[in-house]
């Protein structure tokens, strides 16, 4: 069986993601474990954060809001009020809750068989499954 082939944005997205769930802290810090694979997820998690011409820049964010930058925060409240991701680009966190909402669907999680992951993202329902957005405006340093 083969693998699709993704795009390199696919898979810095999904990069990050696991990076928030599996050692995102509460307080917005990370925790990699102390040990020779934990230091080559901090390299890469350094990596994909890297600002470049390519990548979302939080100077470039400032400029372009002058002086505000807003964040988005994705909520899971089944998950034990987990968040999900903070990203200042709202089309991420709505991919996020997408993944993660469309792998619960095909896991049949929710007992509606018949759930159309298209129509619920159209109509902004994923609140009916647990998922909420909040939008956050801060000034910038």
């Amino acid at each position: 069986m083969t693998t699709p082939e993704k795009s390199k944005e696919w898979y810095e997205q999904e990069l990050k993601l696991r990076f928030r769930h599996f050692y995102g802290q509460t307080d917005g810090t990370y925790d990699f474990p102390n040990s020779l694979e934990g230091d080559l997820l901090k390299m890469t998690f350094k990596m994909i954060y890297l600002p470049s011409a390519n990548n979302f820049s939080i100077t470039k964010a400032v400029e372009k809001n002058t002086g505000t930058l807003k964040q988005y925060v994705v909520v899971d409240y089944d998950d034990n009020n987990r968040v999900v991701i903070i990203d200042s680009d709202r089309s991420k966190c709505l991919s996020a809750i997408e993944m993660i909402l469309g792998n619960d669907i095909a896991l049949g999680v929710y007992e509606d068989p018949d759930l159309d992951l298209e129509e619920i993202m159209k109509d902004e329902a994923w609140d009916n499954f647990g998922f909420d957005i909040f939008e956050h405006e801060r000034t910038a340093i």
